[in-house]
């Protein structure tokens, strides 16, 4: 039997969720910025012989899509909330997003969460100071839950999954979160075309609602 967890990836645009994902996922990192609209990033793990599907959505930072925002929170097993040292707005849209997931969320105090100060390769640009951060995250019940890390240096990766793994129950399964496991990348948006968005967002929806993810070999 396959039991799934959604990992909702949130913030605004340009702080590095994608990059975050795939230095964990696999190892890699690129300067080369993309535009997200959503994207799936799935791999198995075991767990005490039962198989584990963990699943990060990668949302997009723009405010043009919000029923997808909105969806995405509803269905969120647990949430990275992402923004750059480097930029105040962003951390910012945190705190909003926060804000959001209260809202809409009744079981928000019961939910895993991890807030990411991402950039750390960009300390000489701070423009969010640790401590700041920090006590944010405190004064929000979110007390342990906040790293910094840098995907270009691989600095401090390892904390931050740990963290979040633990809170959703997930510990054991770190050792096989390796890039050599099985991984699919399922692209929900291929390309912004606003005249398709709300059939875009059926199909997202339909996703959650089957929990169905076609693998490859």
């Amino acid at each position: 039997m396959v039991h799934n967890q959604l990992i909702v990836v949130l913030g605004s645009g340009h702080v590095g969720k994608t990059s975050v994902l795939q230095k964990y996922l696999n190892g890699t990192f690129s300067c080369k910025y993309n535009e997200t609209i959503e994207d799936m990033h799935c791999h198995n793990v075991s767990i005490d012989g039962k198989q584990v599907m963990t699943k990060f959505l990668d949302t997009s930072g723009s405010i043009e899509f919000p029923a997808m925002r909105r969806l995405a929170i509803q269905k969120a097993n647990a949430f990275m909330l992402v923004f750059a040292i480097d930029s105040k707005d962003s951390f910012a849209e945190v705190k909003r997003t926060w804000k959001e997931i209260k809202l809409t969320r009744n079981d928000h105090r019961d939910i895993p969460c991890i807030v990411i100060g991402n950039k750390l390769d960009r300390e000489n640009y701070r423009e969010v100071e640790c401590f700041e951060a920090m006590n944010w995250v405190g004064q929000n019940g979110l007390e342990g839950m906040m790293q910094e890390v840098s995907p270009k240096t691989g600095r401090n990766f390892e904390n931050v999954f740990t963290k979040l793994f633990e809170q959703m129950g997930l510990c054991r399964a770190l050792p096989k979160t390796v890039t050599k496991k099985k991984l699919c990348k399922k692209s929900l948006i291929e390309k912004c075309d606003k005249n398709a968005i709300a059939s875009r967002i059926t199909r997202l929806f339909n996703w959650f609602a089957c929990g169905k993810t076609k693998t490859t070999e």
